[in-house]
């Protein structure tokens, strides 16, 4: 072991939990001791798609030596069964089924722009305004140029064609204020083109709008968030907007009023990673980031 039990569960305790999951990861994953701290160390980093599974295999997968529980299965580690049961009612297996499995983090990335803009929303702006133009601002037949040049890429045999129609679809719909619905086409532009993070933390961040009238939805928001992280971990944008939806799933998770400190603590760690590759040009994100710590310094113990 890299880390002994103990320096583990120091590196837990102290919010080093990427350190954790690391050392773990290379630990015996018939062991139930591991696979519980994995759990929790997945969990309280938001990491929900990785949490569930290993908890899933804790209580019943066959490649588990059960005997080292020393009690019966069910009854093993109430911490990570009240987790587990938290993870269930969130429906974080339903809600990912349909998302891919397979990611390439070598995968070239958009890069977000000094004024907080990408590239892939400033050609979407362009087909519009040009749309606008051929028309004269006729807004049936500017709709129906969107909706031929959506068509036309959709039938395409390319993946990237695919996922920049449903991109389209998302823009459109966000417009609107349609939330959820951009959510889910953002999500389907992501099943298209599968190692773009881009796709994955617009989804993510259609659901943090909810989060007033929909928390719920904060789970499967870090799912999406930490998928564009694992893709594309120089964003300081996708650290910033993790650090975010951890400090309001620690108020919603909480026991008794009491944030969970643990996510608090995953927070911070966000934040310093997102301070870590923010470029000197992202002043904007530079005041956000401010605006986190501070918070966190108020509600963390």
């Amino acid at each position: 072991m890299s880390l002994s039990v103990v320096e583990i569960m120091e590196a837990m305790e102290n919010g080093k939990f990427s350190a954790a999951v690391q050392a773990l990861k290379e630990e015996d994953q018939r062991d139930p001791e591991v696979l519980a701290m994995l759990g929790q160390a997945y969990y309280s980093m938001g990491r929900f798609e990785e949490a569930y599974h290993t908890l899933s295999k804790l209580y019943y997968g066959d490649d588990v030596d059960v005997e080292r529980m020393g009690v019966d299965r069910k009854a093993y580690h109430p911490l990570c069964k009240k987790i587990y049961k938290i993870l269930s009612n969130l429906s974080i297996d339903n809600m990912t089924k349909h998302l891919p499995r397979q990611m390439d983090n070598t995968y070239p990335q958009s890069v977000e722009s000094a004024d907080e803009k990408y590239e892939e929303c400033d050609e979407f702006q362009k087909f519009l305004e040009d749309c606008m133009e051929k028309t004269g601002q006729n807004m049936e037949e500017v709709t129906k140029l969107l909706n031929d040049e959506i068509l036309s890429l959709l039938k395409s045999d390319e993946r990237k064609k695919m996922a920049k129609a449903w991109f389209y679809k998302a823009e459109l719909a966000f417009r609107r204020k349609d939330y959820l619905t951009a959510s889910q086409l953002y999500s389907k532009a992501a099943n298209a083109e599968v190692s773009k993070a881009l796709y994955y933390g617009f989804a993510g961040h259609m659901l943090m709008r909810l989060q007033k009238t929909q928390p719920a939805y904060l789970g499967i928001a870090s799912v999406f968030m930490n998928r564009a992280i694992a893709l594309d971990g120089n964003n300081a944008k996708w650290h910033l907007n993790e650090a975010m939806i951890l400090i309001s799933l620690s108020q919603i998770l909480g026991d008794k009023n009491e944030a969970d400190q643990s996510m608090l603590k995953a927070a911070k760690e966000q934040i310093e990673a997102a301070e870590a590759v923010l470029r000197p040009d992202q002043a904007s994100v530079k005041d956000h980031i401010i605006m986190i710590q501070n918070k966190l310094m108020q509600v963390m113990k």
